[in-house]
């Protein structure tokens, strides 16, 4: 049984929030702030807009969080600030705990790659050690430092040398997802963006023999960069993209679908892993796709596939030509993400 806090706090939030986009951040952040308020704590977010360019914005929106004062809502003191993605933990407080999305990924794991803005000049070079060791000394400030998911946690411990704690978090629907059916058709949500790698899962239903079919929901810069591919591919009728649904058509889409697909490049957490199993379906994923494989297991709750075309094809052919096996892998995934609570998280966060 989770340790009850013994006092509510007032707590502020500190989100950077990208103007237009509503993803797995935002419902977390969200999440995080309707269950604070629900324990009784009283609650406050400090939400700034982010700009990802030109590259030197960062270090202003950098600058900007560290002469904010989150100490105070009016004249009411914050007992605690929590930090989330970068950078709202530059944001200075004698109780800073840092419940670590991300950092800015392209100054990491991602720099000169295809997902990375920079280029290879002394300016962008400069940002980039810049912006480390701004996180070095603003993430070492924190009386503790969590992470959302075990992946998130080595990349800090990897490039800078800080520990943290994972804490995973549950999706914000999780008691509304069900299994209706396995019905012949694969599923593909998210927002249509570039790290969400909708392409490879184009190119790999031009490869596949059983002529898969996949439904393709959200908007993006992508979008139609992704139809002009599905076109050149001749995938016809086997692809539709559905753009953005409402809940009631995401839960039904879940429900039904006979497996969920879910390849993004080196995902911090990826709700839809876990949004598949509430619903019972397996998840195709890849080598490369980072936290969802912290849950996917290849045979066992879905199938991890090499981040190819041709790997990823045998992958939907495997489960599409034995759709039976579906059930028993939706069901183990069930087990997984039925556990998931916020208890143990509110616990740690405010303990402090």
């Amino acid at each position: 049984m989770a340790r009850m806090v013994k006092s509510n706090k007032t707590i502020a939030i500190g989100f950077p929030i990208v103007h237009s986009v509503q993803g797995g951040a935002e419902v977390h952040i969200d999440s995080l702030y309707a269950v604070l308020k629900e324990r009784g704590h009283q609650v406050s977010r400090i939400d700034i807009p982010f700009t990802f360019s030109p590259p030197r914005q960062l270090i202003r929106d950098c600058l900007a969080w560290r002469l904010l004062d989150v100490t105070k809502s009016y004249l009411q003191p914050h007992d605690l600030y929590i930090a989330t993605k970068f950078p709202s933990y530059v944001a200075k407080h004698p109780n800073k705990v840092v419940y670590l999305l991300h950092q800015h990924r392209e100054v990491y794991e991602l720099w000169m790659t295809r997902f990375c803005q920079f280029k290879s000049s002394e300016e962008d070079q400069g940002i980039r050690d810049a912006i480390v060791a701004i996180d070095n000394q603003a993430l070492r400030e924190a009386k503790a430092v969590f992470a959302n998911s075990k992946r998130v946690a080595e990349r800090l411990r990897k490039y800078n040398g800080i520990e943290s704690k994972a804490l995973y978090a549950p999706p914000r629907l999780k008691n509304e997802f069900t299994c209706e059916a396995y019905e012949p058709f694969l599923f593909c949500p998210g927002r249509l963006e570039l790290n969400k790698c909708v392409d490879l899962v184009l190119n790999a239903l031009a490869e596949t023999k059983s002529k898969a079919r996949c439904i393709i929901t959200g908007k993006g810069p992508q979008e139609n960069t992704l139809k002009k591919l599905a076109k050149k591919l001749k995938l016809g009728d086997r692809v539709e993209f559905a753009g953005w649904v409402d809940e009631k058509t995401l839960l039904d889409l879940y429900s039904r679908c006979l497996a969920v697909l879910f390849v993004p490049k080196d995902e911090d957490l990826g709700f839809i892993t876990l949004e598949a199993f509430l619903s019972k379906k397996p998840v195709l994923t890849t080598t490369t796709s980072g936290a969802v494989l912290e849950f996917v297991e290849d045979g066992a709750t879905g199938y991890v596939a090499e981040a190819t075309p041709e790997s990823l094809a045998e992958k939907i052919d495997l489960i599409v030509g034995k759709p039976k096996q579906a059930k028993p892998m939706g069901e183990a995934g069930f087990e997984i993400a039925s556990k998931l609570n916020w208890d143990y998280i509110v616990e740690h966060l405010t303990s402090f």
